[in-house]
């Protein structure tokens, strides 16, 4: 794998020694912003691999207006409430936890997304017990329109499964799985294979944290 461009958007005071591991890393090539009105030149945002953006209330707006395909998301604990905004990104963490920045870079890069737990916890922090399944279900829009099969289409098609193997797995021919995928692309609004991993990785991961909260 060659030299990554890395566009790293943080206006903290210090910041350099927030990413000293990865300045450290040859193959990483990290270039800070200074005028984030670039950010809405396309131009300019193709010349990086990733991009790593530490939320304020000034650089959510610039998120949501230009979404770059891999986006790690740094969020402070005085900025939570933004979370249910920023499910765009492939990787969410803490600012108070660089230490787990280089892992979601290797996981975003293999097409997979990371949210720290951390953040998890400080996501579900605020709920009250008696919040149930279906509150989530409004909160995150999980796929609760997708048959049985299309589900588990989906499932292993986030697991980095080929069709092939998908077929394989679930006793289908590969034409019946493309016809699941296509189907679940169309219900849950995605416009390819990897939004529809990126979508089902995110649901499978909160899914999992918010049976930690409320069982």
């Amino acid at each position: 794998m060659g030299v990554r461009n890395i566009l790293i958007v943080d206006e903290r005071e210090g910041k350099q020694s927030f990413y000293s591991n990865l300045l450290s890393v040859k193959r990483y090539a990290c270039h800070f912003l200074n005028n984030q009105d670039l950010l809405s030149d396309p131009v300019f945002m193709k010349k990086f691999d990733l991009v790593i953006l530490s939320l304020t209330k000034d650089t959510l707006s610039l998120h949501i207006q230009n979404k770059h395909p891999r986006t790690i998301i740094l969020l402070s604990t005085k900025y939570k409430h933004y979370a249910k905004f920023v499910q765009g990104a492939q990787a969410i963490l803490m600012k108070e936890c660089p230490s787990e920045l280089k892992i979601a870079i290797n996981v975003v890069e293999r097409g997979s997304c990371y949210f720290s737990s951390e953040f998890m916890d400080t996501l579900f922090s605020g709920w009250r017990a008696e919040k149930t399944a279906d509150d989530f279900d409004k909160e995150f829009h999980l796929p609760e329109t997708l048959t049985e099969m299309e589900l588990r289409v989906a499932e292993e098609l986030a697991n980095d499964r080929t069709n092939q193997q998908i077929a394989d797995t679930l006793y289908l021919s590969k034409r019946t799985v493309e016809y699941h995928i296509a189907a679940c692309m169309q219900k849950l609004g995605v416009k390819s294979r990897v939004g529809l991993a990126v979508k089902m990785t995110k649901v499978n991961m909160f899914r999992q944290m918010l049976n930690k909260r409320i069982l």
